[in-house]
């Protein structure tokens, strides 16, 4: 049975988990609020003054977010955010907000943001950020995922449902999965110790696993049918899901949308 530690989600993103602290950590970026879990002492829900939409790492009293500004540190027992890369010329002022991401080496970031009034329509973008330099290093719609596989990071564009295989220094590399023609939306995703990729499939109610070559090997079904995100949280799976445009007979059929759960002992 899955366990749920969060619930009536809008649209929770920004998974992230900390399995030696024994804290879970997401946003929901409709809400523009920010949730903690902690083994033992359950869940807490914080206002965030803009719009919220990963979180790069967390610790008991600290996550590190990305939002539609840049890149925030974000205290948990005084609720402060302090601005640690400002990106608000690349994002808001270009019509976009940050959607995913992931922590480099060095202090570097990969940083995927989309249009905020019609993604569908107009192109988002990559960025290779640190506290001195920001650089475009693509431009998709919907850039999603994000996930550490080997000396690459895999980054999709749900829009496309096509996911890219990207150097570690942001540089732009050959097509890893190409779904285009079917009906796998990749949002985020990870890569477990077994050496799979798992990946949330939005619409599709589970979550894939993948080998490192992109052929599918087996499935995870959910009770969500937008499962958004997955991590693993020591040997368990933790996954976040979405309500936003689900209909009446949709929620009725899919129960768990819009919950964190945990597949797994480890909680």
């Amino acid at each position: 049975m899955p366990y749920v530690i969060g619930s009536g989600g809008v649209l929770f993103e920004g998974l992230c988990t900390n399995y030696d602290e024994g804290v879970i950590s997401w946003v929901d970026i409709e809400e523009k609020t920010i949730f903690r879990w902690i083994r033992g002492g359950g869940t807490s829900v914080y206002k965030y003054p803009h719009i919220p939409s990963n979180i790069f790492s967390i610790e008991n009293n600290k996550a590190v977010v990305l939002d539609d500004l840049g890149i925030a540190s974000f205290c948990f027992k005084t609720c402060e955010l302090v601005r640690t890369i400002d990106m608000a010329r690349e994002l808001r002022g270009s019509g976009l907000r940050g959607n995913d991401g992931v922590a480099l080496e060095g202090g570097h970031y990969l940083v995927g943001a989309m249009d905020i009034s019609a993604p569908e329509s107009r192109a988002g973008a990559v960025f290779v950020v640190s506290d001195a330099h920001v650089k475009k290093v693509a431009e998709y719609n919907i850039p999603n995922l994000f996930c550490n596989i080997g000396t690459n990071i895999l980054i999709a564009d749900s829009q496309e449902r096509i996911i890219y295989a990207h150097n570690r220094d942001g540089a732009a590399g050959p097509v890893w999965l190409d779904s285009s023609q079917g009906s796998f939306i990749p949002d985020g995703g990870c890569f477990g110790a077994d050496g799979a990729v798992y990946i949330a499939d939005w619409g599709g109610g589970r979550i894939c696993k993948l080998d490192r070559h992109g052929e599918t090997i087996g499935e995870i079904l959910v009770g969500s049918l937008k499962p958004t995100n997955c991590k693993f949280f020591g040997a368990s799976l933790v996954v976040s899901s979405a309500t936003i445009g689900m209909s009446k007979r949709e929620l009725l059929s899919y129960q768990e949308s819009g919950s964190v759960i945990i597949l797994g002992q480890d909680t």
